[in-house]
């Protein structure tokens, strides 16, 4: 069985300061996100809710799953990209 240490006040407030900076943290994000969708979008919640779902997603699925390889998907992003250039940098000299 484990054993925990004492509740005591330095580990309570080291505790209780990492929570409140997550808090002031999100808090700006939030204020933030607010400003974006008043300017670029309108007032609509829409899209910075949708963009905030997704990236949730993706934080919660990346660590749950060690198969994921980030490396791999990203010389797959490049690759694909490089390949974009070269197309459109060849069809631009042949004009």
């Amino acid at each position: 069985m484990k054993k925990y240490g004492k509740l005591t006040p330095a580990y309570f407030a080291k505790n209780f300061s990492i929570v409140v900076g997550l808090v002031l943290i999100w808090r700006g994000i939030w204020y933030v996100l607010d400003a974006m969708d008043s300017r670029f979008f309108g007032g609509s919640h829409l899209w910075t809710a949708l963009g905030g779902i997704i990236l949730g997603l993706i934080v919660l699925y990346v660590p749950e799953n060690p198969e994921f390889n980030i490396e791999v998907h990203r010389q797959s992003i490049i690759s694909n990209v490089s390949g974009i250039w070269h197309t459109r940098k060849n069809i631009t000299l042949r004009r």
